[in-house]
């Protein structure tokens, strides 16, 4: 992964658990990409991260105009343009 800044130590967070607390009572369960259920589950269930957000990635093309599609892109010599909405899990440790 490629980023702009400089690595910063890991410090202490007072309001962590507050944090955490208040995430997971907003969480629902309906508004995750179907594919990534279980992983984002499974951060949930563990005491020192929380997700922040999370995509599966969607791909948009000729005919396909559903911004939440999780349907692999076709074989196809027809699509010419595709937009990709990137795949990313944000974590809070």
């Amino acid at each position: 992964m490629e980023t702009f800044t400089e690595i910063k130590p890991l410090v202490d967070n007072l309001l962590y658990q507050k944090q955490r607390e208040k995430s997971l009572s907003r969480f629902d369960i309906n508004t995750i990409d179907t594919p990534i259920i279980e992983i984002v589950n499974s951060f949930a269930k563990l005491p020192f991260c929380f997700t922040l957000q999370s995509c599966y990635g969607h791909f948009v093309y000729k005919n396909q105009k559903n911004l939440k599609n999780v349907e692999p892109l076709p074989d196809s010599d027809d699509i010419s343009n595709v937009v990709y909405r990137i795949a990313y899990i944000a974590l809070c440790i």
